[in-house]
């Protein structure tokens, strides 16, 4: 699990200028939407802000109307091989760590995969 991952949690009303600079800036590829206890409310990638651009919509439009509301997560207590797999399944990089209470807890990238 990556151990800078909290440089890439951002409130729901960030506009996607903001979020793009997180995303250069904390190398992630991802940005990982929180409320207040760091709960998750959803995701965005460059991608998403790429698509909404050429949907017409501002790089001043909050990220919360343009993230992923239900992303692939995994729980605290997911061992290594069940993350691995999820994400070979789902063809995804990152993958936000989750405990109980829907906090984020972690982020699991494939790069810290040993294969």
């Amino acid at each position: 699990m990556k151990d800078n991952w909290r440089s890439a949690l951002v409130d729901s009303q960030v506009t996607m200028e903001i979020a793009a600079k997180v995303l250069t800036n904390s190398s992630m590829r991802i940005v990982l939407v929180v409320d207040k206890h760091d709960c998750l409310l959803g995701t965005v990638t460059d991608g998403d802000i790429r698509r909404a651009l050429m949907g017409g919509m501002s790089m001043k439009t909050a990220v919360d109307e343009i993230m992923q509301k239900s992303p692939i997560t995994v729980n605290s207590g997911d061992d290594r091989k069940t993350v691995l797999q999820l994400m070979r399944q789902n063809d995804i990089l990152q993958v936000p760590v989750l405990d109980d209470r829907q906090k984020v807890v972690g982020l699991e990238v494939m790069q810290g995969f040993v294969f």
